[in-house]
């Protein structure tokens, strides 16, 4: 029984932790949108939110000087 109470603690405390990472700034996610647009669009064409910052970021050496600017104030979603 201990065993089964320890393990669901140390779940719970996996879960708020994964929790608690810091959201990216509603503004900032807005700012990077319109910053990035045309570059989404020309490097990225289909791919939308996540998928088309990551291609942004694959693509870094050929984005305009606003769009990195941009999307450095945005954190890159775990696991990309």
């Amino acid at each position: 029984m201990k065993l089964a109470s320890l393990l669901v603690l140390v779940s719970a405390l996996l879960v708020a932790g994964v929790q608690a990472q810091t959201p990216a700034n509603s503004a900032d996610v807005q700012n990077a949108r319109k910053a990035c647009r045309s570059d989404a669009m020309k490097l990225c064409p289909g791919k939308r939110g996540n998928e088309a910052a990551a291609c942004l970021r694959g693509n870094s050496d050929k984005i305009t000087a606003d769009c990195k600017s941009a999307l450095a104030k945005v954190p890159a979603p775990a696991g990309s």
